[in-house]
């Protein structure tokens, strides 16, 4: 009775509390037996009379029972359940596997039926309560009796097709790419990863598999994910697996990569992401089917959702790139009716591969409500999953994650997480979620026994794999893999980034902007007259040098006041600089156009200068200077999904991660070890020279909230603050010479006399207290998958609210407007929020890189597609805002993009 009971009031959205009062996580049992109340459905039964709470339990018309043709059918299935021994087996409570596909089934038959013509013959011509209306005349359409019959019956079909899928499915089979050996020496390592995944594919089957790819960056991870899946995969069934990043952009770079590597045909490979205009100017500078692109932002124009809640199960329209067949029978019945569905739910099921943004998966333990959770577990029921940089989340966004993992193992699909920089204790726990839930799995399919799961490492040195039945020996395998990987990174790999503290001289906190500003200046001349580049051959610009760096700043508003300052100041005689501000809050189309303009200097040939590039040769030819420095002002949106070299790199700290993921930036192509410092870490970040008592965060990982230190104690303590926010008080320069991924996936001593232990030691300690405290109640509670409570306290993807908005641009005007759309009127009008900077002077010898205006941006794009201006910028000059405060304004520079000014 439990799990029908909570069937019947999940089948919309999972149970959680509506009201303010604080749940407690991990006392979930509290909430099964007697927590819930009516707060957990809706608030509205506050304002209810007496009259009207009595009125609830009224059902003037009566309930199905007194349909004839519903007692009749529920009389059948009884009986039929009845001869089912398993069933008293399987539906209990805490079993999380068979309830949720049978919340599946139910849902998607409710859709489908909702959607369909009404059926007489289940329907008792004496019962006259309807169930809903049609969607085009608002007359009744379903009995009551009839729809819950209809909804049963393809509930029962549905429940029957769910077990084939695997089987059925698209996949791919001796796929001679996956196959071949690598004969370049980068690469090799590749074929040994494969033949380990090869050697324990059988146990997999059986017991799981949760893998890790540790290779550095450069060497091949992405191809080498696709042939340890490959391994993996029964020969004969074929191999289907998902890729799921953090990114769009390196979504889509994906896909591409996989898709030229392995030869892929257009029904082989599904790309989704969340927005057509980003997959437009992705193709847009490819340059390779404009007629496809153009009809993809024909069907996001066309869709327009409308209907019932059970009719429209799938609230979100997503832009998917995918050629294949979408009529797959076992699945077809059921999606029919609902266009958008179907295009979406077919090409994320079908296609033996999927790449997309993680955002399109999650939803299966975080999708709540509205069906949203049906595409992804239909995916992981029938195909393997790839975590992309797992550890780049950030460690709000951890619970969930694990919820995933736990969710993939739950529905038997197997893991790789690939990234060199993860922390043990993420992993351990990561192990511990997948392990949970193949128990789970395990316990309705094949042997109905608790099996070990395999485990599985490899990165470019090494391989191994065990079996593990607890987070604890799981932990001391890959503890033993690490340190070999440790010594191996010592041994046998170049030191391309070699770091060096830069001292900030503390000065009143108003001067900040100004001081950091000389610094910067005076340091970027000094690494460009180390790190450069110089052409002999070039007899036209002889003499002449080009160095390319990165100043990396953990926040818009500092790194906007800072540059405005750097534009004001003179370098050395016969220097230039010239200066890109890139970061999160530039007009879509604009921010594209400035990575395409980084893309085209900085993705470095070996073997090409970059003083040949066109773009160099015309600065070269421009300007007299002899040497000529590219600044890159950056936001941490540099540090990830970008495939760019930089000669050097100016760091502000916010977290070892960062600083690790910057590197990386550093020497990425060319992999020519320096023999001075390329990369300097201030000693001291913006908040801590403004005398902030939390210095480390926003982004970072210290904070002044108190943990206990075991749970079961009552003292608490702000064990994630930090005494000291000089990095040479809480981090040895020896950790920076050279810098490596091993601070992030060797973990140090956490504490050191009652604090935490240092600069490393602090995101080490905050995941320790992330895992215990908001993670590990979802898999060691047996009624957590029940409810969506934990999910509210710790959703994915938290962030202040912000505001969509389109920059729009008049007929033969350069001014742009903040527009937001006005639901009454139907259209976009100007918000009144937007406040233009007035020109910025350019000091003598300073210049700024590609000075890309929005308005030629917006033509350029408005031709390219055939739109007129107005449509081009509704659909490609789109920006997300947060909230301001009254009476404020944004400001915006076409150089500079979108800021408050809260520091200049």
């Amino acid at each position: 009775m439990h799990c029908i009971a909570w069937l019947i009031v999940s089948h919309h959205r999972l149970p959680k509390c509506l009201s303010d009062r604080q749940q407690d996580m991990h006392n979930v049992a509290a909430w099964f037996n007697t927590g819930m109340s009516a707060e957990w459905n809706a608030l509205n039964h506050h304002a209810f009379d007496e009259k009207e709470k009595t009125d609830v339990f009224r059902f003037p018309m009566g309930t199905p029972l007194a349909s004839f043709t519903w007692r009749n059918k529920a009389k059948e299935l009884a009986a039929r359940a009845l001869k089912l021994p398993s069933l008293m087996e399987f539906a209990k409570p805490e079993l999380a596997y068979p309830l949720h596909l049978a919340r599946m089934a139910l849902m998607l038959a409710d859709h489908a039926y909702s959607a369909g013509a009404p059926t007489s013959h289940w329907q008792d011509t004496q019962y006259t309560a309807i169930a809903n209306t049609d969607r085009q005349t608002r007359k009744p359409k379903q009995k009551l009796d009839e729809h819950c019959i209809g909804v049963a019956h393809n509930a029962y079909l549905l429940a029957t097709i769910i077990p084939k899928l695997r089987g059925a499915m698209p996949a791919i089979t001796r796929h001679p790419s996956l196959k071949k050996r690598t004969t370049d020496p980068r690469f090799r390592w590749q074929n040994n990863a494969y033949d380990a995944a090869v050697s324990v594919r059988e146990q997999t089957q059986n017991q799981g598999f949760f893998g890790v790819n540790m290779a550095s960056t450069g060497k091949g991870k992405t191809f080498a994910n696709a042939r340890i899946m490959y391994g993996l995969s029964d020969p004969q069934m074929g191999c289907r697996f998902s890729v799921a990043l953090g990114l769009r952009t390196l979504t889509l770079q994906t896909g591409d990569a996989l898709q030229e590597r392995l030869q892929l045909d257009d029904d082989d490979l599904a790309v989704v992401i969340g927005s057509s205009a980003v997959k437009a100017l992705h193709n847009k500078k490819k340059i390779r089917d404009v007629a496809a692109i153009k009809s993809a932002m024909d069907d996001e124009e066309k869709a327009s959702p409308t209907g019932s809640a059970s009719e429209n199960l799938f609230a979100e329209h997503l832009y998917v790139k995918y050629d294949g067949e979408l009529d797959n029978h076992y699945l077809n019945r059921w999606l029919k009716n609902d266009r958008n569905t179907r295009k979406f739910v077919h090409a994320l099921v079908s296609a033996p591969i999927s790449v997309s943004t993680i955002d399109h998966i999650i939803p299966v333990s975080e999708g709540t409500s509205g069906g949203q959770q049906i595409a992804p577990m239909l995916r992981l029921l029938t195909s393997d999953l790839v975590l992309d940089e797992p550890d780049d989340f950030g460690i709000e966004d951890i619970p969930a994650l694990s919820r995933l993992v736990y969710w993939a193992g739950l529905l038997g699909s197997r893991v790789l997480l690939s990234s060199a920089t993860l922390p043990p204790s993420l992993l351990s726990n990561l192990f511990d979620a997948y392990r949970a839930g193949r128990q789970q799995f395990n316990v309705v399919n094949g042997e109905q026994l608790e099996l070990p799961v395999v485990a599985y490492w490899c990165d470019e040195f090494n391989h191994d794999s065990g079996q593990h039945d607890d987070a604890k020996s799981y932990l001391a395998q890959h503890q033993a893999f690490t340190e070999k990987r440790l010594q191996c990174l010592r041994d046998k790999s170049s030191a391309l980034h070699l770091g060096k503290f830069l001292p900030v001289e503390t000065s009143p906190p108003q001067d900040a902007i100004a001081s950091l500003a000389a610094l910067f200046l005076q340091t970027a001349q000094q690494l460009a007259a180390e790190h450069y580049t110089e052409d002999e051959s070039d007899t036209k610009n002889k003499g002449k040098t080009f160095s390319a760096g990165i100043i990396r700043m953990a926040n818009i508003e500092p790194l906007v006041a800072v540059g405005k300052r750097l534009l004001d100041m003179s370098p050395n005689e016969n220097t230039r600089i010239h200066v890109c501000f890139y970061h999160s809050q530039h007009p879509l189309a604009v921010r594209s156009e400035i990575e395409d303009n980084l893309d085209a200097i900085l993705k470095r040939d070996p073997k090409r200068p970059i003083t040949a590039l066109p773009q160099v040769q015309a600065v070269f030819k421009q300007h007299p200077e002899q040497h000529h420095i590219f600044v890159v002002l950056a936001t941490p949106v540099a540090e990830v999904g970008r495939d760019h070299d930089y000669d050097w790199a100016i760091v502000e700290p916010s977290s070892m991660r960062s600083i690790i993921q910057l590197a990386g930036r550093v020497q990425r192509h060319r992999q020519q070890p320096p023999t001075n410092p390329n990369i300097y870490v201030l000693t001291q970040n913006y908040r801590a020279l403004k005398g902030e008592s939390v210095a480390f965060c926003k982004p970072g990982f210290e904070s002044n909230q108190e943990y206990k230190l075991v749970r079961k104690e009552s003292k608490q303590a702000p064990w994630l603050q930090l005494d000291s926010h000089n990095l040479t008080d809480i981090l040895d320069e020896c950790d920076l010479q050279p810098i490596s991924s091993s601070p992030r996936f060797i973990q140090p001593p956490l504490r050191k006399q009652n604090k935490v232990a240092g600069f490393i030691a602090l995101e080490h300690f905050a995941l320790n207290f992330v895992m215990r405290d908001k993670a590990k109640v979802w898999w060691t509670q047996p009624h957590a998958h029940l409810f969506a409570e934990i999910q509210k306290q710790t959703p994915f993807r938290k962030s202040q609210p912000t505001q969509p908005y389109v920059f729009g641009i008049a007929q033969d005007e350069e001014t742009p407007t903040l527009e937001q759309w006005d639901p009454f009127g139907l259209e976009f009008i100007d918000s009144g929020k937007l406040e233009i900077e007035p020109d910025i002077p350019l000091a003598d010898g300073v210049s700024v890189w590609g000075n890309i205006g929005l308005a030629s941006v917006m033509e350029t794009l408005g031709e390219h597609f055939d739109l007129p201006l107005d449509e081009a910028c509704q659909r490609f000059a789109t920006i997300e805002l947060s909230e301001l405060n009254h009476g404020q304004k944004w400001r915006y520079h076409p150089v500079l993009g979108v800021f408050r000014g809260t520091e200049c």
